[in-house]
């Protein structure tokens, strides 16, 4: 029930630095993770398997996605959606069902799939991932700190419960190049606020309120009705037909 926030250790020697979560996913489900850039700067978020490197992107059992909207995976580069930068929120998702990555930005759905892999990967259990070059990142895996609420029936990790399979490194794994922020939990990150323009921050909203949702809702109902009336009224129509016509009819009529 915590954002976790971490930072590159200054004496890590290294020019990028990767975490993978302890626990993971494989049989099915649509499961997300959420990641603020907290400092600006790059870093690569996504998933990878258990026997994957911590170079996210950089061999074939993991796939990520980058601050400068670029994708890679086996090591293979390329553009995909948009850039994103310092406050902004990436919500990472992995649909099981259709074995494909999407991401959103800030509560919109980046458009297109970044990722999609073969049957071959069925049952392999994948885990959140986030390779850092000099950006200071938060990560929830519940939801909590602010991160925009999911769509498309994603639910968070953290809610996969006995679906979760540990990482073989899970107890005995090193602390690594990535350390926990000292100020971890003093700060709990932007909040978000739906707009008619889409998941804001409170402060990028400007005061903006909720009460826009009432008309929007009253304006979509009175166009929704009217179309469920069409629709009744074509059903009945066809159901009369089926009624009253014999199958050649209706096939000559294009209807059966």
């Amino acid at each position: 029930g915590t954002r976790e926030r971490a930072r590159r250790k200054a004496e890590s020697g290294t020019p990028w630095a990767g975490v993978r979560a302890d626990c993971g996913v494989a049989s099915a489900g649509r499961w997300a993770f959420c990641v603020w850039n907290e400092s600006g700067g790059n870093l690569r978020i996504g998933w990878s398997a258990d026997q994957a490197t911590l170079e996210l992107g950089k061999d074939r059992l993991s796939w990520g996605f980058g601050a400068t909207a670029t994708k890679s995976n086996a090591g293979n580069f390329e553009k995909f959606g948009q850039t994103f930068a310092k406050d902004d929120a990436i919500t990472c998702c992995l649909d099981l069902e259709r074995r494909a990555i999407i991401y959103f930005k800030n509560g919109r759905e980046i458009p297109g799939d970044c990722f999609t892999f073969g049957k071959e990967l069925s049952g392999t259990p994948l885990f959140p991932h986030v390779y850092t070059k000099e950006a200071t990142f938060s990560v929830t895996f519940d939801g909590s700190g602010g991160a925009p609420p999911l769509s498309g029936g994603f639910q968070w990790i953290a809610s996969a419960g006995a679906d979760l399979i540990p990482h073989h490194t899970r107890v005995s794994g090193g602390a690594g190049p990535v350390a926990a922020a000292e100020d971890a939990g003093v700060d709990g990150g932007p909040e978000f606020v739906l707009t008619p323009y889409g998941w804001r921050t409170v402060e990028q909203a400007g005061g903006l309120t909720q009460e826009w949702r009432a008309s929007l809702d009253a304006y979509v109902k009175h166009f929704t009705s009217s179309l469920e009336l069409e629709y009744e009224a074509e059903r009945q129509a066809v159901l009369e037909k089926v009624q009253k016509r014999s199958t050649r009819q209706l096939q000559d009529e294009g209807i059966g």
